[in-house]
């Protein structure tokens, strides 16, 4: 299974009312294309894009792997309740120990839910490779939100990183993705997706973006 994700982060552009504007384009030319399309909005705006939207899968942006009296987590419960596909989890920009890593994937598989876990290199990748996520996302942080693509300033990582197929886990990458030339670079070297965020939700015209990457993506697939 292949996977583009459009992560939302907290940008502002991509928050309440925007999230829904963002999220009805994709929908839409997923729809045209006859793909699956992803995206990891705010938790607050999780529930209204699944009620008002038909083709996307929604991922949580992180998780914390409790339940009980943890005031603040974001409970895992609460995101199956809420109709989530799974969660990110060991962003750059919300890093976690392996520990924690460990049991977030384990919380995700329990509940049915998937569980995408990023890695700023193919070492990192290895060592997450035995706990068993569903998918691995290598993202180098110095490359995220630079417009400069992991699939062209780094594809030697990413070819070391496809050796991890071997364990049966599907490898995406993202940072910096920023065209269709792009995406089908990755794609083209064996990723089983992308992840973009800055590139579509900071975009002057969203929804052309993400016609060019969905585009680009769909021909993969």
């Amino acid at each position: 299974m292949a996977m583009i994700l459009f992560n939302y982060k907290a940008y502002p552009e991509a928050i309440g009312k925007g999230a829904l504007r963002l999220s009805r384009y994709l929908d839409e030319i997923g729809e045209e294309f006859g793909v699956k399309i992803s995206v990891s909005p705010q938790y607050l705006d999780i529930p209204t894009i699944i009620r008002e939207t038909v083709n996307l899968e929604v991922f949580s942006q992180h998780v914390d792997p409790v339940k009980g009296a943890y005031t603040g987590s974001v409970s895992p419960l609460s995101l199956k309740e809420a109709g989530v596909s799974g969660s990110l989890l060991n962003h750059s920009e919300r890093k976690l120990e392996i520990s924690s890593i460990k049991e977030g994937v384990l919380t995700l598989k329990d509940l049915g839910l998937t569980s995408i876990v990023c890695a700023e290199d193919e070492l990192i990748a290895s060592m997450i490779s035995k706990l068993s996520p569903d998918f691995i996302a290598v993202e180098p942080p110095e490359l995220i939100g630079t417009g400069i693509s992991v699939s062209k300033a780094k594809p030697e990582l990413l070819e070391r990183t496809l050796q991890l197929k071997e364990f049966k886990i599907r490898i995406l990458c993202g940072a910096g993705i920023s065209s269709g030339e792009d995406v089908e670079r990755a794609m083209e070297i064996g990723m089983d997706g992308v992840l973009v965020s800055s590139s579509f939700v900071k975009s002057k015209n969203p929804k052309e973006k993400a016609l060019e990457l969905i585009e680009a993506y769909s021909k993969f697939i």
